[in-house]
């Protein structure tokens, strides 16, 4: 039923009792001028089940585009259209000075502060090609409404248009601790962007700018490091005046937000500060006359990193579609990115140790198809753009099979089923619309093209055709980027000859006004900011209730010892599983090849019993909606500890039993025995794991720092390092070894097909839980029994490091982590993860951030195992020194934590536990949680003690934060560089990648 008519029966309701018609539904939405807004348009958005106003700011034209439903988690989100020019990253250090204060409130620590402490689900602020972003979200519009204050004064009355010391905080600067110091570079942007700035980036940006030379994705709206250096303090301020104008803005409100008139007025407040007119700072450009182009880049890289492999952007200029062939793209470019896709197997048939993806970038000008390939040989370049050219040319002759049609149908459908699952869903709309609309495309263009998407008929082969020809005609580029070891060491020698020439010049009152300037600029994110925090936290803990939404159980285990968990949902669309088969009965000679296993399965390397290797990804696409991921995991961290082999899947409801056999059949039917397909998937397997281990350092650092628990060992041996050994060993092995290998892959399956421990979790609705049931009860009869004695090992013995330790990766900046693994620790107590957010806030972020420059600080509590951890950090001695404060910062923290604030701390948590992730996603954390052996209900529970917490409790942390300030546990992951300066502080230094 639409929004409409929802209002038109509240109305009925209202007059029939005579109630007033807010009290059933809210405020009508304005549609006058009364509050400087006029509606110009408003329509149904039934993807969301919602009603889309959008209204123009009768002065300035800046818009406001209301998306109201019935979701509690109301979003408030601000876009300017910020279209990049360079690589300096103006837009990128705005954004984050943007939060260092503003007229209103001005404190440098407020949103840090604000972030940690107040009613929020969601805080972000992003910048993209095109355009800049600030969301915020709440459970509370009364909260929201405040905090859209805060942030239309941040954009518009920031507090770096007077306060130059935030853009060298935020940007860059040159640090000196003292006198006898090294000069250095500092600031938050310039250390995040020494990560972020990879070579995938670089040949995404690269390939575009030599197919489209000026186009908004061919620069880097982060700024690259060395091009950071260029940007000045007048730059931003004059990027502000330019581009923070409210005519070069659209507003978006989404939610169960009962009173829109209240956040027109606020903005019209803002807007009417401001004169009228019309805004026009894009630049216009030409389009290359070229017809290919391809050139080949070294990415700076440390000593120790591996350069055998490249990165591949093969990009085409399609020009400037109209709305209809956009439309038309977007359907083409989720056909060609599915598995099942031809393009796809044909790419992974010749490339198997290469990832591939599709993607659309627009601007004002053009719109660029691109293809990247991941982690392929450098000799492969013209191989991979011949066999894309082959791919689209069959295409613009024969087109799609009916098969990849039908797939394609189903996946927007599971889409369109799902598309409200996730914590902050409404963000990645959110994002979707602000991204198309920056592309000129109008506010209402993504929501029109999403509900189009609901009925696909209009989309068919002879779209698939032309698009395709105009594929093959289009001037293209291709970017070869490639890894050189040492150029990394060669940049920064340069850089630090540089600095130590310009420090050599400088007199000795410059040298101590630059260190008084460091001191003064540290200190600066110190402010107390409680007098700002007292008006923008409006929520109070009485205000809190325990009206936290769970689903209803069933729980049974039957006569074979199989448990089934039901968890009744509300979609009537999905029906979701998640399988756990115990894993115990697998010995520790046999660990390295369970891990291998779980990921052939669950990859498409292998191929089952009645389904060939290149139709396994059309099988899964048409059995589910979003894949079936099949993982090995473990019950805990803790030594008392279950590993599972886990199946987790969502399908469509009259598919549900399809998915449940071909999950059987890929896990016990599927084939190991030919050499060169394991052979080639452990050289795949293992590119993804070192991905996996450069994009979050931090996590298998942190894993290594709870190894001395039983099940972080177990999960760090099967997910990173030995696993990674271990299939550089696959990888060479010569076709008889490989026959062993084989068998013992056969004998992990027989050891995993055991019904007894097993657990089968159904996500479902009422109306389709038994079918559910059915298809589950198939599934586990084909199970079969394992000797129980077989499952008496526990105890693996794993190999441990002698610790603190360091890993090596291709990272340019490093993540220290303190960790411990505390078995004293009490599951569901909500005080230890109150204590990590205190302590984050308080302490570790003003030190680790704000005076060394590191990008970010952060925390992770997985019972028993936690962590505190600094990232893009680009000191190591400094924040373990900083870690090794940390009881003392305590002590006095606890001392003197006054009740205002302490209340706000359990608001924060309390937003997070009482903020759904969707129907499905919390069922499914249900049966997660209930299989690890925790309470189906722990986030009302332990919502319910966060209430009872007092700040007296916090004392019962002391032996937590000593444990951590010992640093006995400590392991830092990323640059060899500064690893290797910091050698002494390592019993261990492990170096995964080195030849």
């Amino acid at each position: 039923m639409n929004r409409i008519i929802n209002r038109t029966i509240a109305a009925t309701v209202a007059l029939i009792f005579l109630i007033p018609f807010e009290t059933v539904y809210g405020k009508e939405p304005a549609d006058t001028s009364s509050n400087g807004f006029t509606l110009v348009s408003e329509q149904d958005f039934s993807s969301y089940d919602a009603t889309v106003f959008v209204y123009e700011h009768d002065l300035t034209g800046a818009k406001v585009e209301f998306i109201q439903n019935d979701d509690p988690n109301k979003f408030f989100m601000m876009e300017f259209e910020t279209c990049v020019n360079d690589n300096r990253g103006t837009a990128h250090v705005f954004e984050h000075s943007a939060m260092n204060g503003s007229v209103k409130y001005p404190s440098r620590s407020l949103s840090s502060a604000l972030f940690n402490r107040g009613y929020i689900t969601y805080a972000n602020a992003l910048t993209s090609d095109k355009c800049t972003v600030y969301p915020i979200a709440s459970l509370s519009e009364k909260q929201l409404l405040v905090l859209a204050d805060y942030y239309a004064d941040a954009c518009f009355e920031p507090m770096i248009l007077k306060d130059e010391d935030i853009f060298r905080s935020e940007a860059w600067r040159y640090a000196l601790a003292d006198a006898d110091d090294d000069l250095k570079i500092n600031g938050t942007i310039y250390s995040e962007m020494q990560s972020a700035y990879t070579p995938q980036m670089a040949a995404l940006r690269n390939a575009i700018g030599l197919v489209a030379p000026g186009h908004a994705s061919s620069y880097e709206a982060g700024g690259i490091p060395s091009e950071i250096l260029k940007l000045s303090y007048e730059d931003v301020v004059a990027y502000h005046d330019m581009y923070y104008h409210p005519a070069n803005s659209i507003t978006y409100l989404y939610g169960d937000i009962k009173d829109a008139d209240a956040f027109l007025d606020l903005l019209d407040g803002y807007f009417t500060k401001f004169s009228n007119g019309s805004f026009a700072a894009k630049t216009s450009r030409k389009r290359t006359e070229e017809k290919y182009t391809v050139k080949y880049y070294d990415f700076p890289a440390q000593k120790d990193a591996s350069g055998d492999l490249s990165q591949i952007v093969y990009a085409f200029d399609l020009g400037l579609p109209d709305n209809e062939e956009l439309e038309e793209l977007y359907a083409f470019n989720k056909l060609i990115n599915m598995d099942s896709s031809n393009i796809m197997m044909t790419l992974r048939a010749k490339f198997p140790s290469s990832t591939f993806s599709f993607a659309l970038e627009s601007d004002d000008v053009s719109t660029i198809l691109t293809v990247a390939a991941r982690n392929m040989g450098k000799d492969d370049a013209d191989n991979f753009k011949d066999t894309v050219v082959e791919c689209f040319t069959h295409m613009a002759k024969e087109g799609a099979k009916e098969a990849e049609l039908e797939n394609l149908k189903q996946k927007i459908l599971g889409e369109h089923a799902l598309c409200r699952e996730g914590k902050n869903a409404a963000f990645s709309l959110l994002s979707a619309i602000a991204d198309l609309y920056s592309s000129g495309r109008g506010e209402l263009f993504y929501i029109d093209m999403y509900d189009r998407f609901l009925d696909m008929s209009w989309f068919d082969n002879d779209d698939i055709k032309s698009l395709s020809q105009k594929i093959c005609n289009a001037s293209s580029a291709m970017a070869v980027v490639t890894l050189k070891p040492g150029l990394y060491e060669e940049n920064e020698k340069k850089l630090s000859d540089d600095l130590k020439k310009k420090k050599d010049k400088m007199t000795q009152k410059q040298l101590n006004g630059l260190i008084s300037d460091n001191e003064r600029i540290a200190a600066g994110s110190k402010d107390d900011p409680t007098e700002y925090l007292d008006k923008l936290l409006v929520t109070k803990v009485s205000d809190l209730t325990d009206n936290i939404q769970y689903h209803a159980i069933k729980d049974k285990t039957d006569d074979r010892g199989v448990r089934h968990i039901n968890v009744y949902t509300k979609n009537d669309k999905a029906d979701a599983a998640y399988i756990f088969l115990d894993a115990s009965a697998v010995p520790k000679k046999l660990l390295m090849h369970l891990a291998f296993y779980t990921d052939l399965v669950n990859g498409h390397f292998v191929p089952t019993r009645s389904v060939s290797r290149n139709d396994l990804a059309g099988a899964i696409n048409g059995a589910t909606f979003d894949g079936q991921e099949i993982s090995l995991e473990v019950s805990s961290y803790a030594d008392d500890y279950t590993p599972y082999v886990t199946v987790k899947f969502t399908s469509p409801c009259d598919k549900t039993e399809d998915a449940y056999e071909l999950a059987y059949e890929r896990l016990y039917e599927s084939s190991f025995d030919r050499p060169d397909v394991l052979r080639e998937a452990a050289r795949s397997i293992k590119n993804v794991i070192r991905n996996n281990i450069n994009a979050r350092p931090d996590k298998v650092a942190r894993l290594i720092g709870y190894a001395q628990s039983d099940g972080a060992a177990y999960y760090e041996s099967t997910h990173y390092l030995e696993y990674l050994t271990f299939l550089e060993e696959v990888e060479k092995m010569p076709d008889e070894e490989l026959s062993d290998v084989s068998g013992k892959l056969a004998e992990v399956a027989a050891l995993l097909n055991g019904a007894e421990g097993a657990v089968i979790g159904k996500a479902s609705s009422v109306d389709n839980m038994k079918s559910c049931e059915d298809a589950a009860n198939l599934f586990e009869k084909k199970l079969g029994k394992i000797p129980a004695q077989a499952k008496s090992v526990k105890d693996y013995d794993l190999p441990g490091y002698e610790l603190p330790a360091a890993i090596i990766t291709d990272s340019q900046l490093v993540y220290n982590t303190a960790n411990i693994a505390d078995e004293g620790l009490v599951p569901d107590d909500p005080l230890c993860e109150l204590g990590l957010l205190i302590m984050d806030e308080v302490y570790l972020t003003p030190m680790i951030r704000g005076r060394y420059g590191a990008y970010r600080c952060s925390y992770s509590y997985s019972y028993p195992a936690l962590s505190l951890y600094s990232g893009d950090d680009p000191t190591v001695k400094e924040t373990y020194d900083t870690f090794a404060g940390m009881y003392d910062a305590w002590t006095d923290i606890r001392k003197n934590i006054t009740k205002s604030a302490f209340d706000e701390y359990i608001l924060r948590l309390h937003s997070s536990m009482a903020q759904r992730g969707g129907d499905i996603s919390d069922a499914m954390e249900t049966i997660n949680a209930m299989a690890a052996g925790r309470n189906a209900y722990d986030r009302s529970i332990k919502a319910r003690s966060l209430k009872k917490v007092t700040s007296g409790d916090l004392s019962k942390l002391d032996t937590v934060f000593e444990k951590l300030s010992q640093n006995t546990s400590a392991v830092s992951a990323g640059s060899g560089d500064l690893i290797q300066k910091n050698r002494d502080m390592f019993k261990t230094v492990i170096s995964p990648f080195a030849k």
